[in-house]
């Protein structure tokens, strides 16, 4: 059973000097939703920034990384592993709420196993912003390039289970989108550029028509 529920929300402090966008492309409350209708979610995938990110930072050249103490100090044997958290972050809870498995990996840690693959990973990046300086200035995998990760995981999955068994794992899975704090707090208050160019309600209008282009082509691309 297909599902196609969306859930934007812009959260303003201020005169918005702080934005979160979540995208919930199959339900607004994934486990009284599961629950209720009997769903069997068979993976999960989660972009965006440090909300998320449970450990790509880790392979690529940035200093924006989490794998030093005190991270990790309430994590499992007590290791950092990546995560800007003390322990688990929001996608390790949602598939341990569903009952997938305990944690999602990142999509760049060289160790992936093919369970890993079938059940869904993280593409998030600690950093990262719709908007491409954001991730310039911090050096970190821009949204765009999480979506392209995404397009070689598909083919990856396909080469695992087949096409007809990836259709069903991508168009069952849930995807979140947890990104937009960094183009604000790292990027519009920090460097001139942007302030230079947009008021704050401008640059928000940006950013969600930035996010609206991204959705609608990566839908298109991936056939989510």
């Amino acid at each position: 059973m297909r599902r196609s529920v969306s859930f934007v929300s812009a959260f303003p402090l201020g005169t918005l000097l702080f934005l979160v966008i979540i995208s919930l492309f199959q339900t607004r409350n994934i486990w009284l939703v599961a629950e209720a209708q009997n769903v069997s979610v068979p993976a999960v995938f989660f972009f965006g920034d440090s909300y998320g990110d449970t450990g790509n930072n880790d392979y690529i050249p940035t200093y924006s990384k989490a794998n030093f103490p005190p991270y990790g100090r309430d994590f499992i044997n007590h290791i950092p592993t990546g995560r800007v958290s003390n322990g688990k972050l929001m996608p390790d809870y949602f598939v341990e709420g569903l009952g997938i498995k305990d944690l999602l990996p990142p999509y760049l840690d060289p160790n992936l196993q093919d369970s890993d693959l079938i059940t869904g990973v993280n593409f998030a990046s600690s950093g990262s912003g719709l908007d491409n300086k954001t991730s310039q200035i911090l050096e970190v995998i821009p949204f765009w390039k999480e979506v392209e990760y995404f397009k070689e995981y598909k083919t990856k999955l396909i080469g695992l289970v087949g096409d007809e068994r990836a259709t069903m794992i991508l168009s069952e899975a849930i995807y979140f989108i947890a990104i937009g704090t960094n183009d604000f707090i790292a990027n519009y208050f920090l460097f001139p550029y942007r302030s230079s160019h947009f008021t704050i309600s401008q640059y928000t209008d940006f950013l969600l028509q930035t996010y609206a282009s991204y959705i609608k082509a990566w839908k298109q691309e991936v056939s989510i």
